[in-house]
């Protein structure tokens, strides 16, 4: 293969000079097997670079849009494994290699751990094209962020291009129906959402939600599928709240299906039969969702002739049960963390509120967060209609609404621990929906985190006012007050 080293001999022969004594039968020469050693594999696994760990400049790209990175990653396969493999001979493999590299590199950075999913991937990057084809681009641009190389807009680059591409051909075979073209699109989807500069539509998350419709629930023990499924969700809920698209993986068997879904995800084995509890009930509360927005966007928006509203009392009614259940769920799961030592409350100078939340896992802290961004939610709904309607609880409402949000800013330390990529998709939400109700400090704190989330993507303006205007306008969008994207 052009631009691969060649060796007959495995290196520890070619080190001591006696390589014609390698009769190069792996996993274990003869001249090693004499020598009772290891034998440590062909000399030409020494000549890839992993890309980024000792190499810092960029290779062209070929005329597929490639480039020779692919063929680099070989080494961190040997040292993983007794006997030697020799260098990836497809473009396949060698995506297969450069993803094995990241994984193994780093197990316990923040972006492994958040896409459980990736170990599943590599076995079938030559069956299925567009998941190789986004692999490629996800490993492209995290790589770059390693280096700290400056991020580009994905339009000019060729590795987007050609990712496009394969996955508008694949949707258009008969093939598209497949666990991997969702893997494809989720890739594709996190890949932007946390790496291009541009700002980005909802496209993907479209077409995650016609593909699951299409696909139907997961099956148990399809670890893959319901992996994506799990990270899918947190992806969805912004987008058919923003969108009022009807959310079917809050209807049977998927509302099912979810809540068994994220109680395989989870490592906490204390905290599964809690976590399938909560989110079994929160999937009741997210169908109730886009009713609550109508109701609240009913204080503004005259309703349309064929939509006839309750009355004012049994929305009131609405309101208070379904704050109240979400008040439990958050309340109730977050103590069970407390009592089983998976979570613990310090002090902490740096938190805004002085006090930090430190939890053991972080698939289990992001799915508390998002419940506690659901409470925030609804509480502001809520809050807002006793308002309007000068309800005897307003007062009540705004003093619970304001503790809650401190109570969330308790969780914002622990996430900035891990990569900016997944601090910002854990509290972004957070963030935004808890903003308005900072003193005028801790406004300039929590602006501080958000542009700092943003330094390596650089989406927003530099203006701080003109990014408090986004932030309150988003915030508006998501309970009700403004029209919805």
């Amino acid at each position: 293969m052009p631009g691969v080293p060649r060796s007959s001999g495995c290196r520890r022969c070619k080190a001591r000079k006696i390589k014609m004594q390698c009769d190069q039968k792996w996993p274990q020469c003869n001249a090693c097997q004499k020598r009772g050693v290891a034998c440590p594999g062909p000399s030409a696994m020494l000549k890839f670079v992993p890309d980024g760990l000792q190499s810092d400049h960029r290779r062209p790209l070929d005329q597929d849009g490639y480039g020779t990175e692919p063929h680099q990653l070989q080494l961190q396969f040997q040292s993983q494994t007794p006997s030697p493999r020799f260098p990836p001979t497809t473009i396949a493999d060698g995506v297969a290699a450069r993803l094995v590299l990241h994984l193994n590199s780093a197990p316990n950075r923040g972006m492994i751990i958040q896409t459980k999913y990736l170990k599943h991937l590599p076995k079938r990057f030559s069956e299925f094209p567009c998941l190789r084809d986004a692999i490629y681009l996800f490993c492209s641009v995290w790589a770059d962020f390693c280096r700290h190389v400056p991020l580009v807009e994905f339009v000019t680059m060729p590795a987007y291009g050609r990712a496009i591409r394969s996955l508008r051909l694949t949707l258009e075979s008969p093939n598209a129906m497949t666990v991997e073209t969702l893997a494809a699109i989720t890739i594709l989807q996190r890949t932007e959402d946390l790496f291009n500069p541009a700002r980005r539509t909802m496209l993907h998350e479209k077409g995650i939600t016609i593909l699951l419709a299409a696909m139907g629930p997961p099956k148990p023990g399809d670890e893959l599928y319901t992996s994506l499924v799990c990270e899918n969700y947190g992806i969805l809920v912004p987008y058919w709240i923003l969108t009022g698209w009807r959310n079917i993986m809050n209807d049977p068997p998927w509302r099912d299906a979810i809540s068994n879904a994220m109680y395989d995800y989870s490592e906490l084995k204390q905290m599964k039969v809690p976590l399938r509890s909560a989110l079994f009930r929160l999937t009741g509360i997210c169908a109730k969702m886009l009713d609550l927005i109508g109701y609240r966007q009913s204080l503004w928006k005259p309703a349309e002739s064929t939509t006839v509203l309750p009355s004012v009392e049994d929305i009131t009614e609405e309101f208070r049960r379904t704050d109240k259940e979400a008040q439990i769920i958050t309340s109730d799961f977050l103590k069970n963390m407390f009592e089983v030592g998976e979570a613990t409350e310090e002090k902490d100078p740096t938190s805004i509120t002085g006090i930090s939340y430190h939890l053991s896992s972080l698939h289990v802290a992001q799915a508390l967060i998002a419940f506690f961004g659901f409470r925030v939610c609804i509480l502001r709904m809520r809050y807002d209609w006793s308002h309007a309607h000068g309800h005897s609880d307003e007062a009540e409402l705004l003093i619970e609404l304001r503790a809650l949000c401190v109570q969330v800013w308790n969780f914002i330390p622990y996430f900035c621990r891990y990569e900016a990529f997944v601090a910002v998709t854990s509290t972004r939400r957070a963030l935004v929906l808890t903003f308005e109700l900072a003193i005028p400090e801790e406004k300039e704190r929590l602006l501080d985190i958000y542009i700092g989330l943003d330094s390596y993507r650089k989406r927003l303006p530099e203006d701080r006012a003109l990014i408090e205007r986004e932030i309150l306008s988003l915030a508006r969008s998501l309970t009700g007050r403004a029209p919805l994207q």
